[in-house]
C-alpha cells in the first residue's frame, strides 16, 4: 500500500511505505541454522515488492519465544518504538504468529497504530 500526499506543492507522486521486517525463530538451533530466518526474509522481501514498499529496517529476535509480549522481546520492542517515532510506517512479517501469539497483543497494537 502506498501513501499519497494531498499537501500543496506535492506532485502527487506516491511515496513508498517504509516497513520494518520482523523475523523471529523460537530456538537457538533454528537461529544457528539460519534456514528459518532465510525463508522468512525471502517471503517478506517478495511481499514488500508486491506492495511496492521499502524494507527500511530488519528486526530479528532469534531464540525468542512468541509467547512473550512483543514489548518483552528486544527487537520487537525496538520495531514498535521505531513505528511510534515515525521512523517506519508499519511492519511486515512472514506469518502473524512470528510477531504475535496472543490475539489480545495483536488487537492492542493494531488499535494503537490505527489512531
Amino acid at each position: 500500500m502506498a501513501i499519497v500526499s494531498s499537501e500543496p506543492g506535492i506532485t502527487g507522486m506516491e511515496a513508498k511505505r517504509r516497513l520494518g521486517a520482523y523475523l523471529r525463530v523460537s530456538t537457538a538451533e533454528q537461529a544457528a541454522s539460519g534456514l528459518g530466518l532465510k525463508a522468512q526474509r525471502d517471503a517478506i522481501e517478495r511481499y514488500a515488492a508486491l506492495l511496492d514498499s521499502e524494507i527500511a529496517g530488519e528486526y530479528i529476535d532469534a531464540g525468542e519465544s512468541g509467547g512473550k509480549a512483543p514489548e518483552k522481546r528486544p527487537e520487537a520492542a525496538r520495531l514498535l518504538a521505531d513505528i511510534r517515532s515515525g521512523k517506519l510506517d508499519g511492519l511486515v512479517v512472514y506469518r502473524l504468529d512470528r510477531a504475535f501469539r496472543s490475539c489480545a497483543d495483536a488487537s492492542r497494537i493494531a488499535a494503537e497504530f490505527e489512531k
